[in-house]
């Protein structure tokens, strides 16, 4: 992505003409937009995980359930990069359809070594009919005790809880991304920081 940049010259006169000189034209610079994801911290939840923090120092042991048994958070992670994505309660069109363009993306992340986890806040029968139903071809895991939820750092009752968030977690639980909502990473952002091109903030 370009952005352009203003820049405009300063008048100029000149001392032995009766007209000053005029100004220059503006001058269009190229700045080229970042592609990494914003490190910023989301204020509603100031204690969710991000670039820096470990998911396995956090929840040490942590597993999840699914339609096949529990499933060892570090052993997952033992086989590469990790992209979890968090999708809460609410199944609003416009989660959905992200969901639908980031998966559409999985031959490119998985060319990366990474493997995908989908974790929503229900009982596992209600995330597998979900899975079902949605098309969803990634692990997807239920988190009704709240475990998941309180590792990630998305603790207490907020006004506006999130729809979605993705973290993207490396071989040893370290968080190398985070984004939460309208903050979360793009398709271009998150293969950036799983090809090693974005600098680990935090």
């Amino acid at each position: 992505m370009v952005g352009l940049v203003l820049g405009c010259a300063p008048k100029a006169v000149d001392s032995g003409s009766e007209e000053p000189t005029r100004a220059q034209p503006a001058e269009l610079a190229e700045v080229e937009a970042s592609p990494c994801p914003d490190p910023s911290v989301d204020p509603r939840f100031p204690d969710a995980l991000g670039p820096g923090d470990s998911l396995t120092e956090a929840a040490p042991g942590l597993e999840l359930p699914t339609a096949d048994g529990d499933l060892r958070v570090e052993e997952l992670l033992g086989a590469g990069p990790v992209v979890l994505i968090w999708l809460g309660g609410a199944e609003h069109r416009k989660v959905i359809a992200w969901l639908e363009a980031t998966l559409a993306a999985l031959p490119e992340l998985e060319r990366r070594g990474a493997n995908v986890l989908v974790a929503r806040p229900l009982a596992v029968a209600g995330a597998l009919r979900w899975a079902e139903s949605a098309g969803v071809q990634v692990p997807v895991v239920g988190d009704t005790s709240g475990h998941l939820r309180a590792a990630l750092g998305l603790r207490g009752e907020a006004r506006d809880p999130v729809e979605r968030g993705v973290w993207v977690l490396g071989p040893s639980g370290r968080v190398l991304a985070r984004g939460l909502d309208e903050g979360t990473p793009t398709l271009e952002a998150l293969l950036a920081v799983l090809d090693g091109t974005c600098p680990l903030e935090g």
